[in-house]
């Protein structure tokens, strides 16, 4: 189990440079969820992962993007079933697309900002939606 719980204390103080890798991983999302209409979303934080997660002194970093990526990850699954369900309907379904699309972009956006905001105080951000752990 990480010492890096929501809410747990932790057992030594974070670097600064940590806190703000945590805080540029969170945002980058945004970025690319900007730049790729949501499809691309979730290679900003598994590149920040696979770049800190095995520098000594960098665990914060390592965990907020962990998280990050998780949370990107479910919510792409459900952009891709809902397009796929569109394919699969021969289109009948079409109208969901924009709809959910439009959803998970605003929760992207709201909650990226809330994990940057908790790294940025040295706290971890527990996304809500993270029902599938692909990196854990």
């Amino acid at each position: 189990m990480s010492q890096y719980q929501p809410g747990a204390p932790l057992s030594q103080p974070i670097p600064a440079d940590a806190k703000n890798m945590a805080v540029v991983s969170h945002l980058s999302s945004l970025g690319a969820m900007l730049l790729t209409a949501n499809t691309l979303s979730i290679i900003a934080p598994l590149i920040f992962w696979f770049i800190y997660k095995d520098k000594p002194g960098y665990g914060f970093t390592r965990e907020s993007t962990r998280r990050a990526f998780n949370f990107n990850f479910n919510l792409w699954l459900i952009n891709s079933a809902s397009i796929l369900l569109t394919i699969i309907t021969l289109g009948l379904a079409s109208i969901l697309v924009p709809v959910v699309l439009l959803i998970t972009g605003a929760m992207m956006l709201i909650f990226h900002i809330l994990g940057a905001i908790a790294a940025s105080r040295g706290e971890i951000y527990s996304y809500p939606l993270t029902f599938w752990e692909l990196i854990k």
